[in-house]
């Protein structure tokens, strides 16, 4: 009997005879947002030649009614492949091995929190036939960094995809925030906040920046410091809330601009980021996450034969709002925009 619902957002799954990767690899599954009904899952208790302590791999019986009898991996050397829940509940279950509350499985889908899209990955066709972004394209893993666009100030109906001549200003106050809701989660994935923040923010001499944050003058744990900076991105595979009517849809706006991995402008249709106000500055990481106005900085990796694969946790869970442009305006104006081509 079915005791788990397993969930993948990757392309393709393997079914495994055992919990191992190099055990008998059964079948490919091809599959993104499929159901695979489990009936146990098995948790590792220590490191291995091929697991980490707390990897997760659930015996999987059905795939689309159809039986099975074989394993895929949940979480594999700390890596999130997919999320699963209790079969007979509607509320998802927490991978048993989170040090904190703050999940990497997606709670509520974006029909329950209105205004709520998400972004798609890189790997995605669509996107990469309008950004034109991809780990086998600029032959390094990277940020999973999808652009926001701006208006021109002398040419409102027009305007651009850039994420480092636009960006937010921030100060010592969005610093501590952005430090304080970092998890500890050392003993998952053994990077502690130090590295998280080293890895989010580049060194004030580095330019262009290499990194969505950068400093100014001094660097981010320096207490002198007083003010940094953010690209305009989102991140791919991560909720966003966009702007909605009385009704509740989502308002639409249209400008002339290109898309990155076009050759021509045309006219593209928008949803306007709304973003995390100031005064929500100290409420809990979970709903802030199920709203789109906090994400996880996820990444796209390469190796072997695989391009984009997709991460949560390359730094352990690493958390980053998405700043409303009414609080934290760019250096364009108060107003953001997310390509609709580029959401779900």
């Amino acid at each position: 009997m079915a005791q788990y619902e397993v969930v993948s957002e990757y392309n393709e799954m393997s079914l495994r005879s055992d919990h191992d990767v190099d055990s008998t690899k059964l079948e490919a599954i091809l599959m993104y947002d499929t159901v695979l009904l489990a009936d146990q899952l098995w948790t590792a208790p220590a490191d291995g030649a091929n697991f980490k302590a707390g990897d997760i791999w659930a015996h999987i019986i059905s795939v689309n009614h159809v039986k099975k009898n074989g394993w895929v991996a949940v979480k594999h050397l700390g890596e999130v492949y997919c999320t699963y829940r209790d079969a007979a509940s509607p509320a998802p279950a927490q991978a048993q091995t989170q040090t904190t509350t703050e999940s990497v499985s997606k709670p509520l889908s974006d029909s329950q929190v209105g205004g709520v899209v998400t972004v798609r990955r890189w790997g995605d066709p669509e996107l990469f036939a309008l950004d034109g972004i991809s780990t086998a394209t600029i032959k390094v893993g990277n940020f999973q960094e999808v652009p926001l666009f701006h208006t021109l100030k002398d040419k409102p109906t027009h305007g651009e995809f850039n994420a480092i001549t636009c960006f937010q200003e921030l100060g010592k106050a969005e610093m501590d925030f952005l430090k304080k809701i970092q998890p500890d989660d050392s003993k998952a994935y053994g990077f502690n906040l130090k590295q998280k923040m080293g890895w989010l923010v580049g060194a004030p001499d580095v330019r262009p920046p290499i990194r969505i944050y950068w400093s100014e003058k001094v660097t981010w744990d320096d207490p002198n410091l007083k003010a940094f900076r953010f690209g305009t991105i989102v991140f791919g595979g991560q909720k966003v809330l966009v702007e909605t009517d009385a009704a509740g849809h989502k308002m639409e706006y249209s400008f002339v601009g290109k898309y990155r991995g076009k050759e021509k402008s045309e006219s593209i249709p928008f949803y306007k980021i709304v973003g995390m106000r100031k005064s929500e500055i100290g409420r809990p990481v979970p709903e802030l996450l199920q709203e789109g106005k906090i994400q996880i900085c996820t990444t796209a990796s390469r190796g072997g034969n695989f391009e984009d694969r997709y991460t949560e946790t390359l730094k352990g869970v690493v958390y980053h709002p998405v700043w409303s442009p009414l609080d934290y305006p760019s250096n364009y104006g108060n107003a953001l925009y997310l390509a609709k081509g580029f959401c779900l």
